[in-house]
């Protein structure tokens, strides 16, 4: 994957849309399994979900081929809930708890080896972006987990981050394999009739 510096509106536009997406599908995972995770007497339901609320931030990076694509999705994640307080909101926090996992992800991604991106900046990416965000939560809302709980909380954690890096890789691997977003870039903008109508009067 080639890196590039600047955004682009069509890249704009696709981090907005991943930003939308991402958000309702928490909101959906939360709603519905949620209440299942604390049945059966897992707290956090962020170290057993985390993986799959994570796997969207190198999704935005290798989308747009730009760094920074994380950092903007959290941002625009950030201040979606701040302002919607939609399920997975923690209001002022939401500054801290999720731009600071787009930093965690931004940094994997300034490594590249000889062989380029792959499998393993995913899973490392979702992975310490997922620990860093349940560590974060972890300290505003469960201070009185005992080691043990902490420590299986945290496996969990580790182990959704691997399975949310494996699977935003498929999902990746899947986009480039269908050359959409290649030929969405390649599009080039049309002007408007009415312009098109002024330059031909201009001549």
């Amino acid at each position: 994957m080639r890196i590039n510096k600047f955004f682009t509106i069509f890249d704009m536009v696709l981090i907005a849309m991943l930003t939308a997406v991402s958000i309702a599908f928490k909101a959906a995972l939360q709603m519905l399994v949620k209440p299942a995770i604390s049945a059966l007497g897992v707290l956090h339901a962020g170290a057993v979900l985390g993986g799959f609320y994570m796997l969207w931030l190198p999704l935005a990076i290798c989308m747009t081929g730009k760094r920074g694509g994380a950092l903007l999705l959290c941002v625009l994640q950030a201040l979606l809930l701040l302002i919607t307080s939609l399920p997975g909101s923690h209001g002022i926090w939401n500054l801290v708890v999720y731009i600071l996992p787009g930093v965690i992800a931004e940094a994997v991604y300034l490594y590249k080896p000889k062989a380029g991106y792959g499998i393993w900046h995913f899973i490392a990416a979702v992975m310490l972006a997922n620990f860093v965000g349940v560590f974060l939560t972890t300290g505003l809302y469960y201070r009185g987990l005992s080691s043990v709980a902490l420590s299986i909380v945290f496996l969990l954690t580790i182990l959704s981050g691997i399975i949310g890096g494996v699977t935003g890789n498929y999902i990746m691997a899947f986009i480039n394999k269908t050359k959409i977003l290649e030929k969405q870039k390649e599009k080039k903008p049309t002007a408007p009739k009415y312009l098109k109508d002024y330059d031909d009067n201009e001549k």
